[in-house]
């Protein structure tokens, strides 16, 4: 197959809220913003089918999201605003101005669309042609950095269906925080040589419902803690070593019950010096996300797919798709450890059987 020219871009957009109908608004960070730092891009990749041909696709439908995205960003207008990245010692904050807009692609696919969204393991280019690109950051006279939170994609498939595609969260908005998490440690070698022996496994967990302040239902924003769960090297790799994974995680989840902010301030630097020694794995998504329910009005979606884990080293966990109470696992790995991968996991479903 080939990958040189999977997509071709038939137009670009700018979708804003309508004109007039929000004020310009700047909004701090929040304490919970502040870990997403250090995150990648967020992608995520919805697949409907709509069997119609391309000029019903591009004609009728894509006019129709625009539209209902317009009228959404009037009540969420900060997915068109912009990170504001002045100089150190100021501080990044999210600003809206009337006009601020969400770049919006069209591309037309030349893939089979039934490959694309099957469960297969396939070359991840497959994927990456769908994730919007992202615009480039803007500096002012000032040299504050200007960083768009959100880019959106819709590709066609003709006679198939369509991918929306968004990315978000952008990695360039860390150099605005860089003063915060780069600050000189005296004590981060010696941190670091008590860490070797351990793995740990850092969580993130819903505050909404555990704060001691009631969040109102409209709350719209990050909040979540980050929960750090070490275990000793040996003992992992040992006979017990998923049972002692298990009690270890279902420990520190007992522990949120005397406060989820409890060690808050190591936050940051534990999620920093793991991620150092290259034994940090992250899970992207949820199965109580309920992806499979996005539904824009042609019913519930085929495939969702979460290609950055490809770059960040994690895996993808999402609900069934057939609503029956599974769980979907996505992962991007070298082509020689899917083939091992895949031998262990068939031989395990034989010993199930």
């Amino acid at each position: 197959m080939d990958h040189s020219h999977p997509v071709k871009v038939t137009d670009h957009f700018r979708v804003s809220p309508p004109l007039g109908s929000v004020p310009t608004t700047s909004l701090p960070l929040t304490f919970f913003d502040y870990p997403w730092l250090l995150c990648r891009p967020m992608e995520r990749l919805f697949f409907y089918e709509l069997p119609y041909p391309a000029l019903y696709l591009t004609h009728t439908i894509v006019p129709s999201l625009k539209s209902s995205l317009s009228l959404t960003l009037q009540h969420f207008f900060p997915l068109a605003s912009n990170l504001m990245c002045p100089p150190s010692p100021r501080k990044p904050y999210i600003l809206f101005k009337d006009g601020d807009s969400i770049p919006f692609t069209v591309v037309e696919s030349t893939l089979d669309f039934d490959q694309v969204i099957g469960d297969q393991a396939r070359d991840v280019r497959e994927l990456q042609c769908f994730v919007p690109k992202w615009p480039p950051t803007r500096v002012t006279s000032d040299d504050t950095r200007v960083v768009p939170l959100l880019a959106l994609q819709v590709a066609v498939f003709p006679n198939s269906g369509i991918c929306i595609g968004a990315k978000v969260l952008p990695r360039a908005w860390r150099q605005g925080w860089r003063h915060i998490y780069d600050k000189p440690n005296p004590h981060r070698e010696a941190e670091r040589s008590g860490l070797q022996s351990m793995r740990g496994k850092l969580s993130r967990t819903d505050c909404r419902h555990r704060l001691e302040t009631k969040l109102p239902e409209t709350y719209f924003g990050n909040c979540l803690a980050i929960c750090f769960v070490p275990v000793k090297k040996r003992e992992l790799l040992g006979e017990d070593g998923i049972i002692i994974a298990a009690k270890a995680i279902g420990g520190k989840v007992k522990e949120l019950e005397r406060g989820v902010l409890l060690g808050a301030e190591k936050w940051i630097s534990s999620w920093k010096e793991i991620s150092e020694q290259g034994r940090l794995v992250t899970v992207a998504g949820s199965p109580k996300l309920r992806a499979y329910e996005t539904d824009f009005g042609w019913g519930r979606p085929r495939k969702t797919e979460v290609p950055h884990v490809h770059a960040s080293g994690s895996f993808h966990l999402c609900e069934s798709r057939d609503g029956r109470g599974g769980v979907e696992i996505g992962l991007a790995i070298s082509k020689g450890q899917m083939d091992v991968f895949h031998g262990i996991f068939e031989q395990g479903k034989q010993n199930l059987i």
